[in-house]
């Protein structure tokens, strides 16, 4: 059963990614149309059933996680979390300072918990 709280997570995830920017490439219309014209700094596309690289652009460079991740970790705690997103998280030394500087975070401290309602929103602030 879906609660009211999954729901709108939910609704709050499909919002954030029509209004993200991001676009969505297919692998098939890359030899029509040539290469993507793409603003981010690099890229990858891979074939999932074949594994191939269809299209790379700087791959190999360390990049920091995007929205997507994000999207994936709120998907992620939703499943796990069931019906009970009042359950509390406690936040880990290692969670909280092995941030790297310039990281947008929610200033918690090591052993500081929230609720995981609480824990879902705050994957969203920026």
């Amino acid at each position: 059963m879906i609660t009211n709280k999954k729901r709108l997570c939910i609704l709050s995830i499909v919002l954030y990614m029509l209004f993200s920017n991001f676009s969505i490439v297919k692998a098939d219309n890359l030899q029509t149309f040539g290469q993507p014209e793409i603003t981010s700094e690099s890229a990858i596309l891979i074939d999932a059933k074949t594994g191939l690289i269809v299209y790379e652009k700087d791959p190999l460079s360390k990049r920091f996680p995007a929205s997507i991740t994000k999207i994936m970790t709120g998907l992620l705690a939703l499943e796990y979390a069931g019906d009970d997103l009042g359950q509390r998280v406690t936040m880990s030394y290692n969670a909280v300072f092995s941030l790297p500087p310039g990281s947008s975070h929610i200033a918690m401290n090591d052993e500081e918990t929230l609720s995981m309602d609480e824990c879902l929103y705050a994957i969203f602030l920026a």
